[in-house]
């Protein structure tokens, strides 16, 4: 008569590999709520109007850009985006008006390499 080889129990939480079972549970737990939260954060962006500064005259090329992107990102974003023309010092004007805004991300600058 063969004897059937003896199985190990299964790891309860009192020993080591279950310590390391309730660790990798609480950390599974604790990464799914800290996304949970990032992604409830997330959705209340934009919270106001979009604001693209083209420091470049109106009428040139990229104004009209920044006028197509208004179009398409307004409604996906549920907020107007509103193109703002800051023309003058080569660019520099707008630039400098967009350092200075408030760092919230609702106003951004479309220019060039150089701007």
């Amino acid at each position: 008569m063969t004897t059937s080889p003896s199985r190990k129990p299964l790891p309860t939480l009192g020993t080591k590999l279950g310590s390391s079972l309730k660790f990798g549970l609480l950390f599974t737990a604790l990464i799914a709520l800290t996304c949970n939260l990032a992604q409830a954060q997330a959705q209340t962006f934009p919270g106001k109007p979009i604001r693209i500064v083209v420091p470049f005259p109106a009428g040139g090329a990229t104004d009209a850009l920044a006028r197509l992107l208004a179009d398409k990102l307004s409604p996906r974003l549920g907020q107007p985006v509103l193109v703002d023309t800051k023309p003058g010092a080569g660019g520099n004007l707008g630039t400098d008006l967009v350092a200075k805004a408030p760092p919230d991300g609702h106003t951004v600058v479309l220019g060039l390499t150089g701007s």
